[in-house]
């Protein structure tokens, strides 16, 4: 099956969703074989506490984490973004991912020009 990392903000719209059909994360599990790193994780919980929709969407991924496997890695001091996204790319470089799920349209010519962390 093919390798896919997500990062925190790109699980958080897919969970936004969770009621349509097709549910796109859902889709996402059952194609995939979805890598998260423990930071998203830590992400998740933390926005999961909030009483809005984006705190009901991180909810329901978590909800299903027995579906994708969380590993944990070093992070980069030197990344210029977030921990969440930082692990994202650190974890798809370690497990050679096919597929790497964002939203940060605005950061993504950092990560591609950043080619040693994320083969695009």
């Amino acid at each position: 099956m093919v390798a896919l990392v997500a990062d925190t903000s790109a699980l958080v719209s897919l969970g936004s969703v969770l009621d349509s059909d097709p549910n796109p994360l859902s889709l996402c599990l059952n194609n995939y074989e979805v890598f998260v790193p423990t930071e998203v994780i830590d992400e998740l919980q933390e926005i999961a506490s909030y009483d809005d929709a984006h705190g009901q969407a991180a909810t329901g991924v978590l909800d299903r984490t027995a579906e994708f496997t969380v590993q944990s890695v070093a992070l980069d001091a030197e990344f210029p973004l977030d921990d969440g996204e930082n692990a994202a790319v650190t974890l798809a470089n370690e497990i050679d991912a096919t597929l790497f799920l964002c939203d940060e349209f605005n950061s993504l010519g950092l990560i591609e020009i950043r080619g040693e962390y994320l083969r695009l």
